[in-house]
């Protein structure tokens, strides 16, 4: 069996199937966003992150209500990618 080397592992999550060498965000009750750049996700200026078991990032924004930092969405980086 040959194996080739750009091999692509794809990702299913929130019933999206994507590519793990894009940038995915998805926020809770928005349609989620795709880029090949981080910049392109406009994510909020004071967000914060918490790597989850999945490989995948946690994303709490800051909320002026509450005065922390809550709960926004889940955040997939490229392979390799460590923020």
């Amino acid at each position: 069996m040959t194996k080739t080397k750009n091999e692509t592992i794809m990702i299913e999550w929130n019933d999206c199937l994507f590519s793990e060498n894009i940038y995915a965000y998805f926020e809770h009750g928005m349609v989620p966003v795709f880029s090949n750049r981080l910049e392109d996700l406009m994510l909020s200026d004071n967000y914060v992150t918490q790597p989850h078991p999945s490989g995948s990032y946690e994303l709490f924004n800051w909320d002026e209500d509450a005065e922390e930092h809550l709960y926004s969405g889940r955040l997939f980086v490229p392979k390799g990618v460590v923020l």
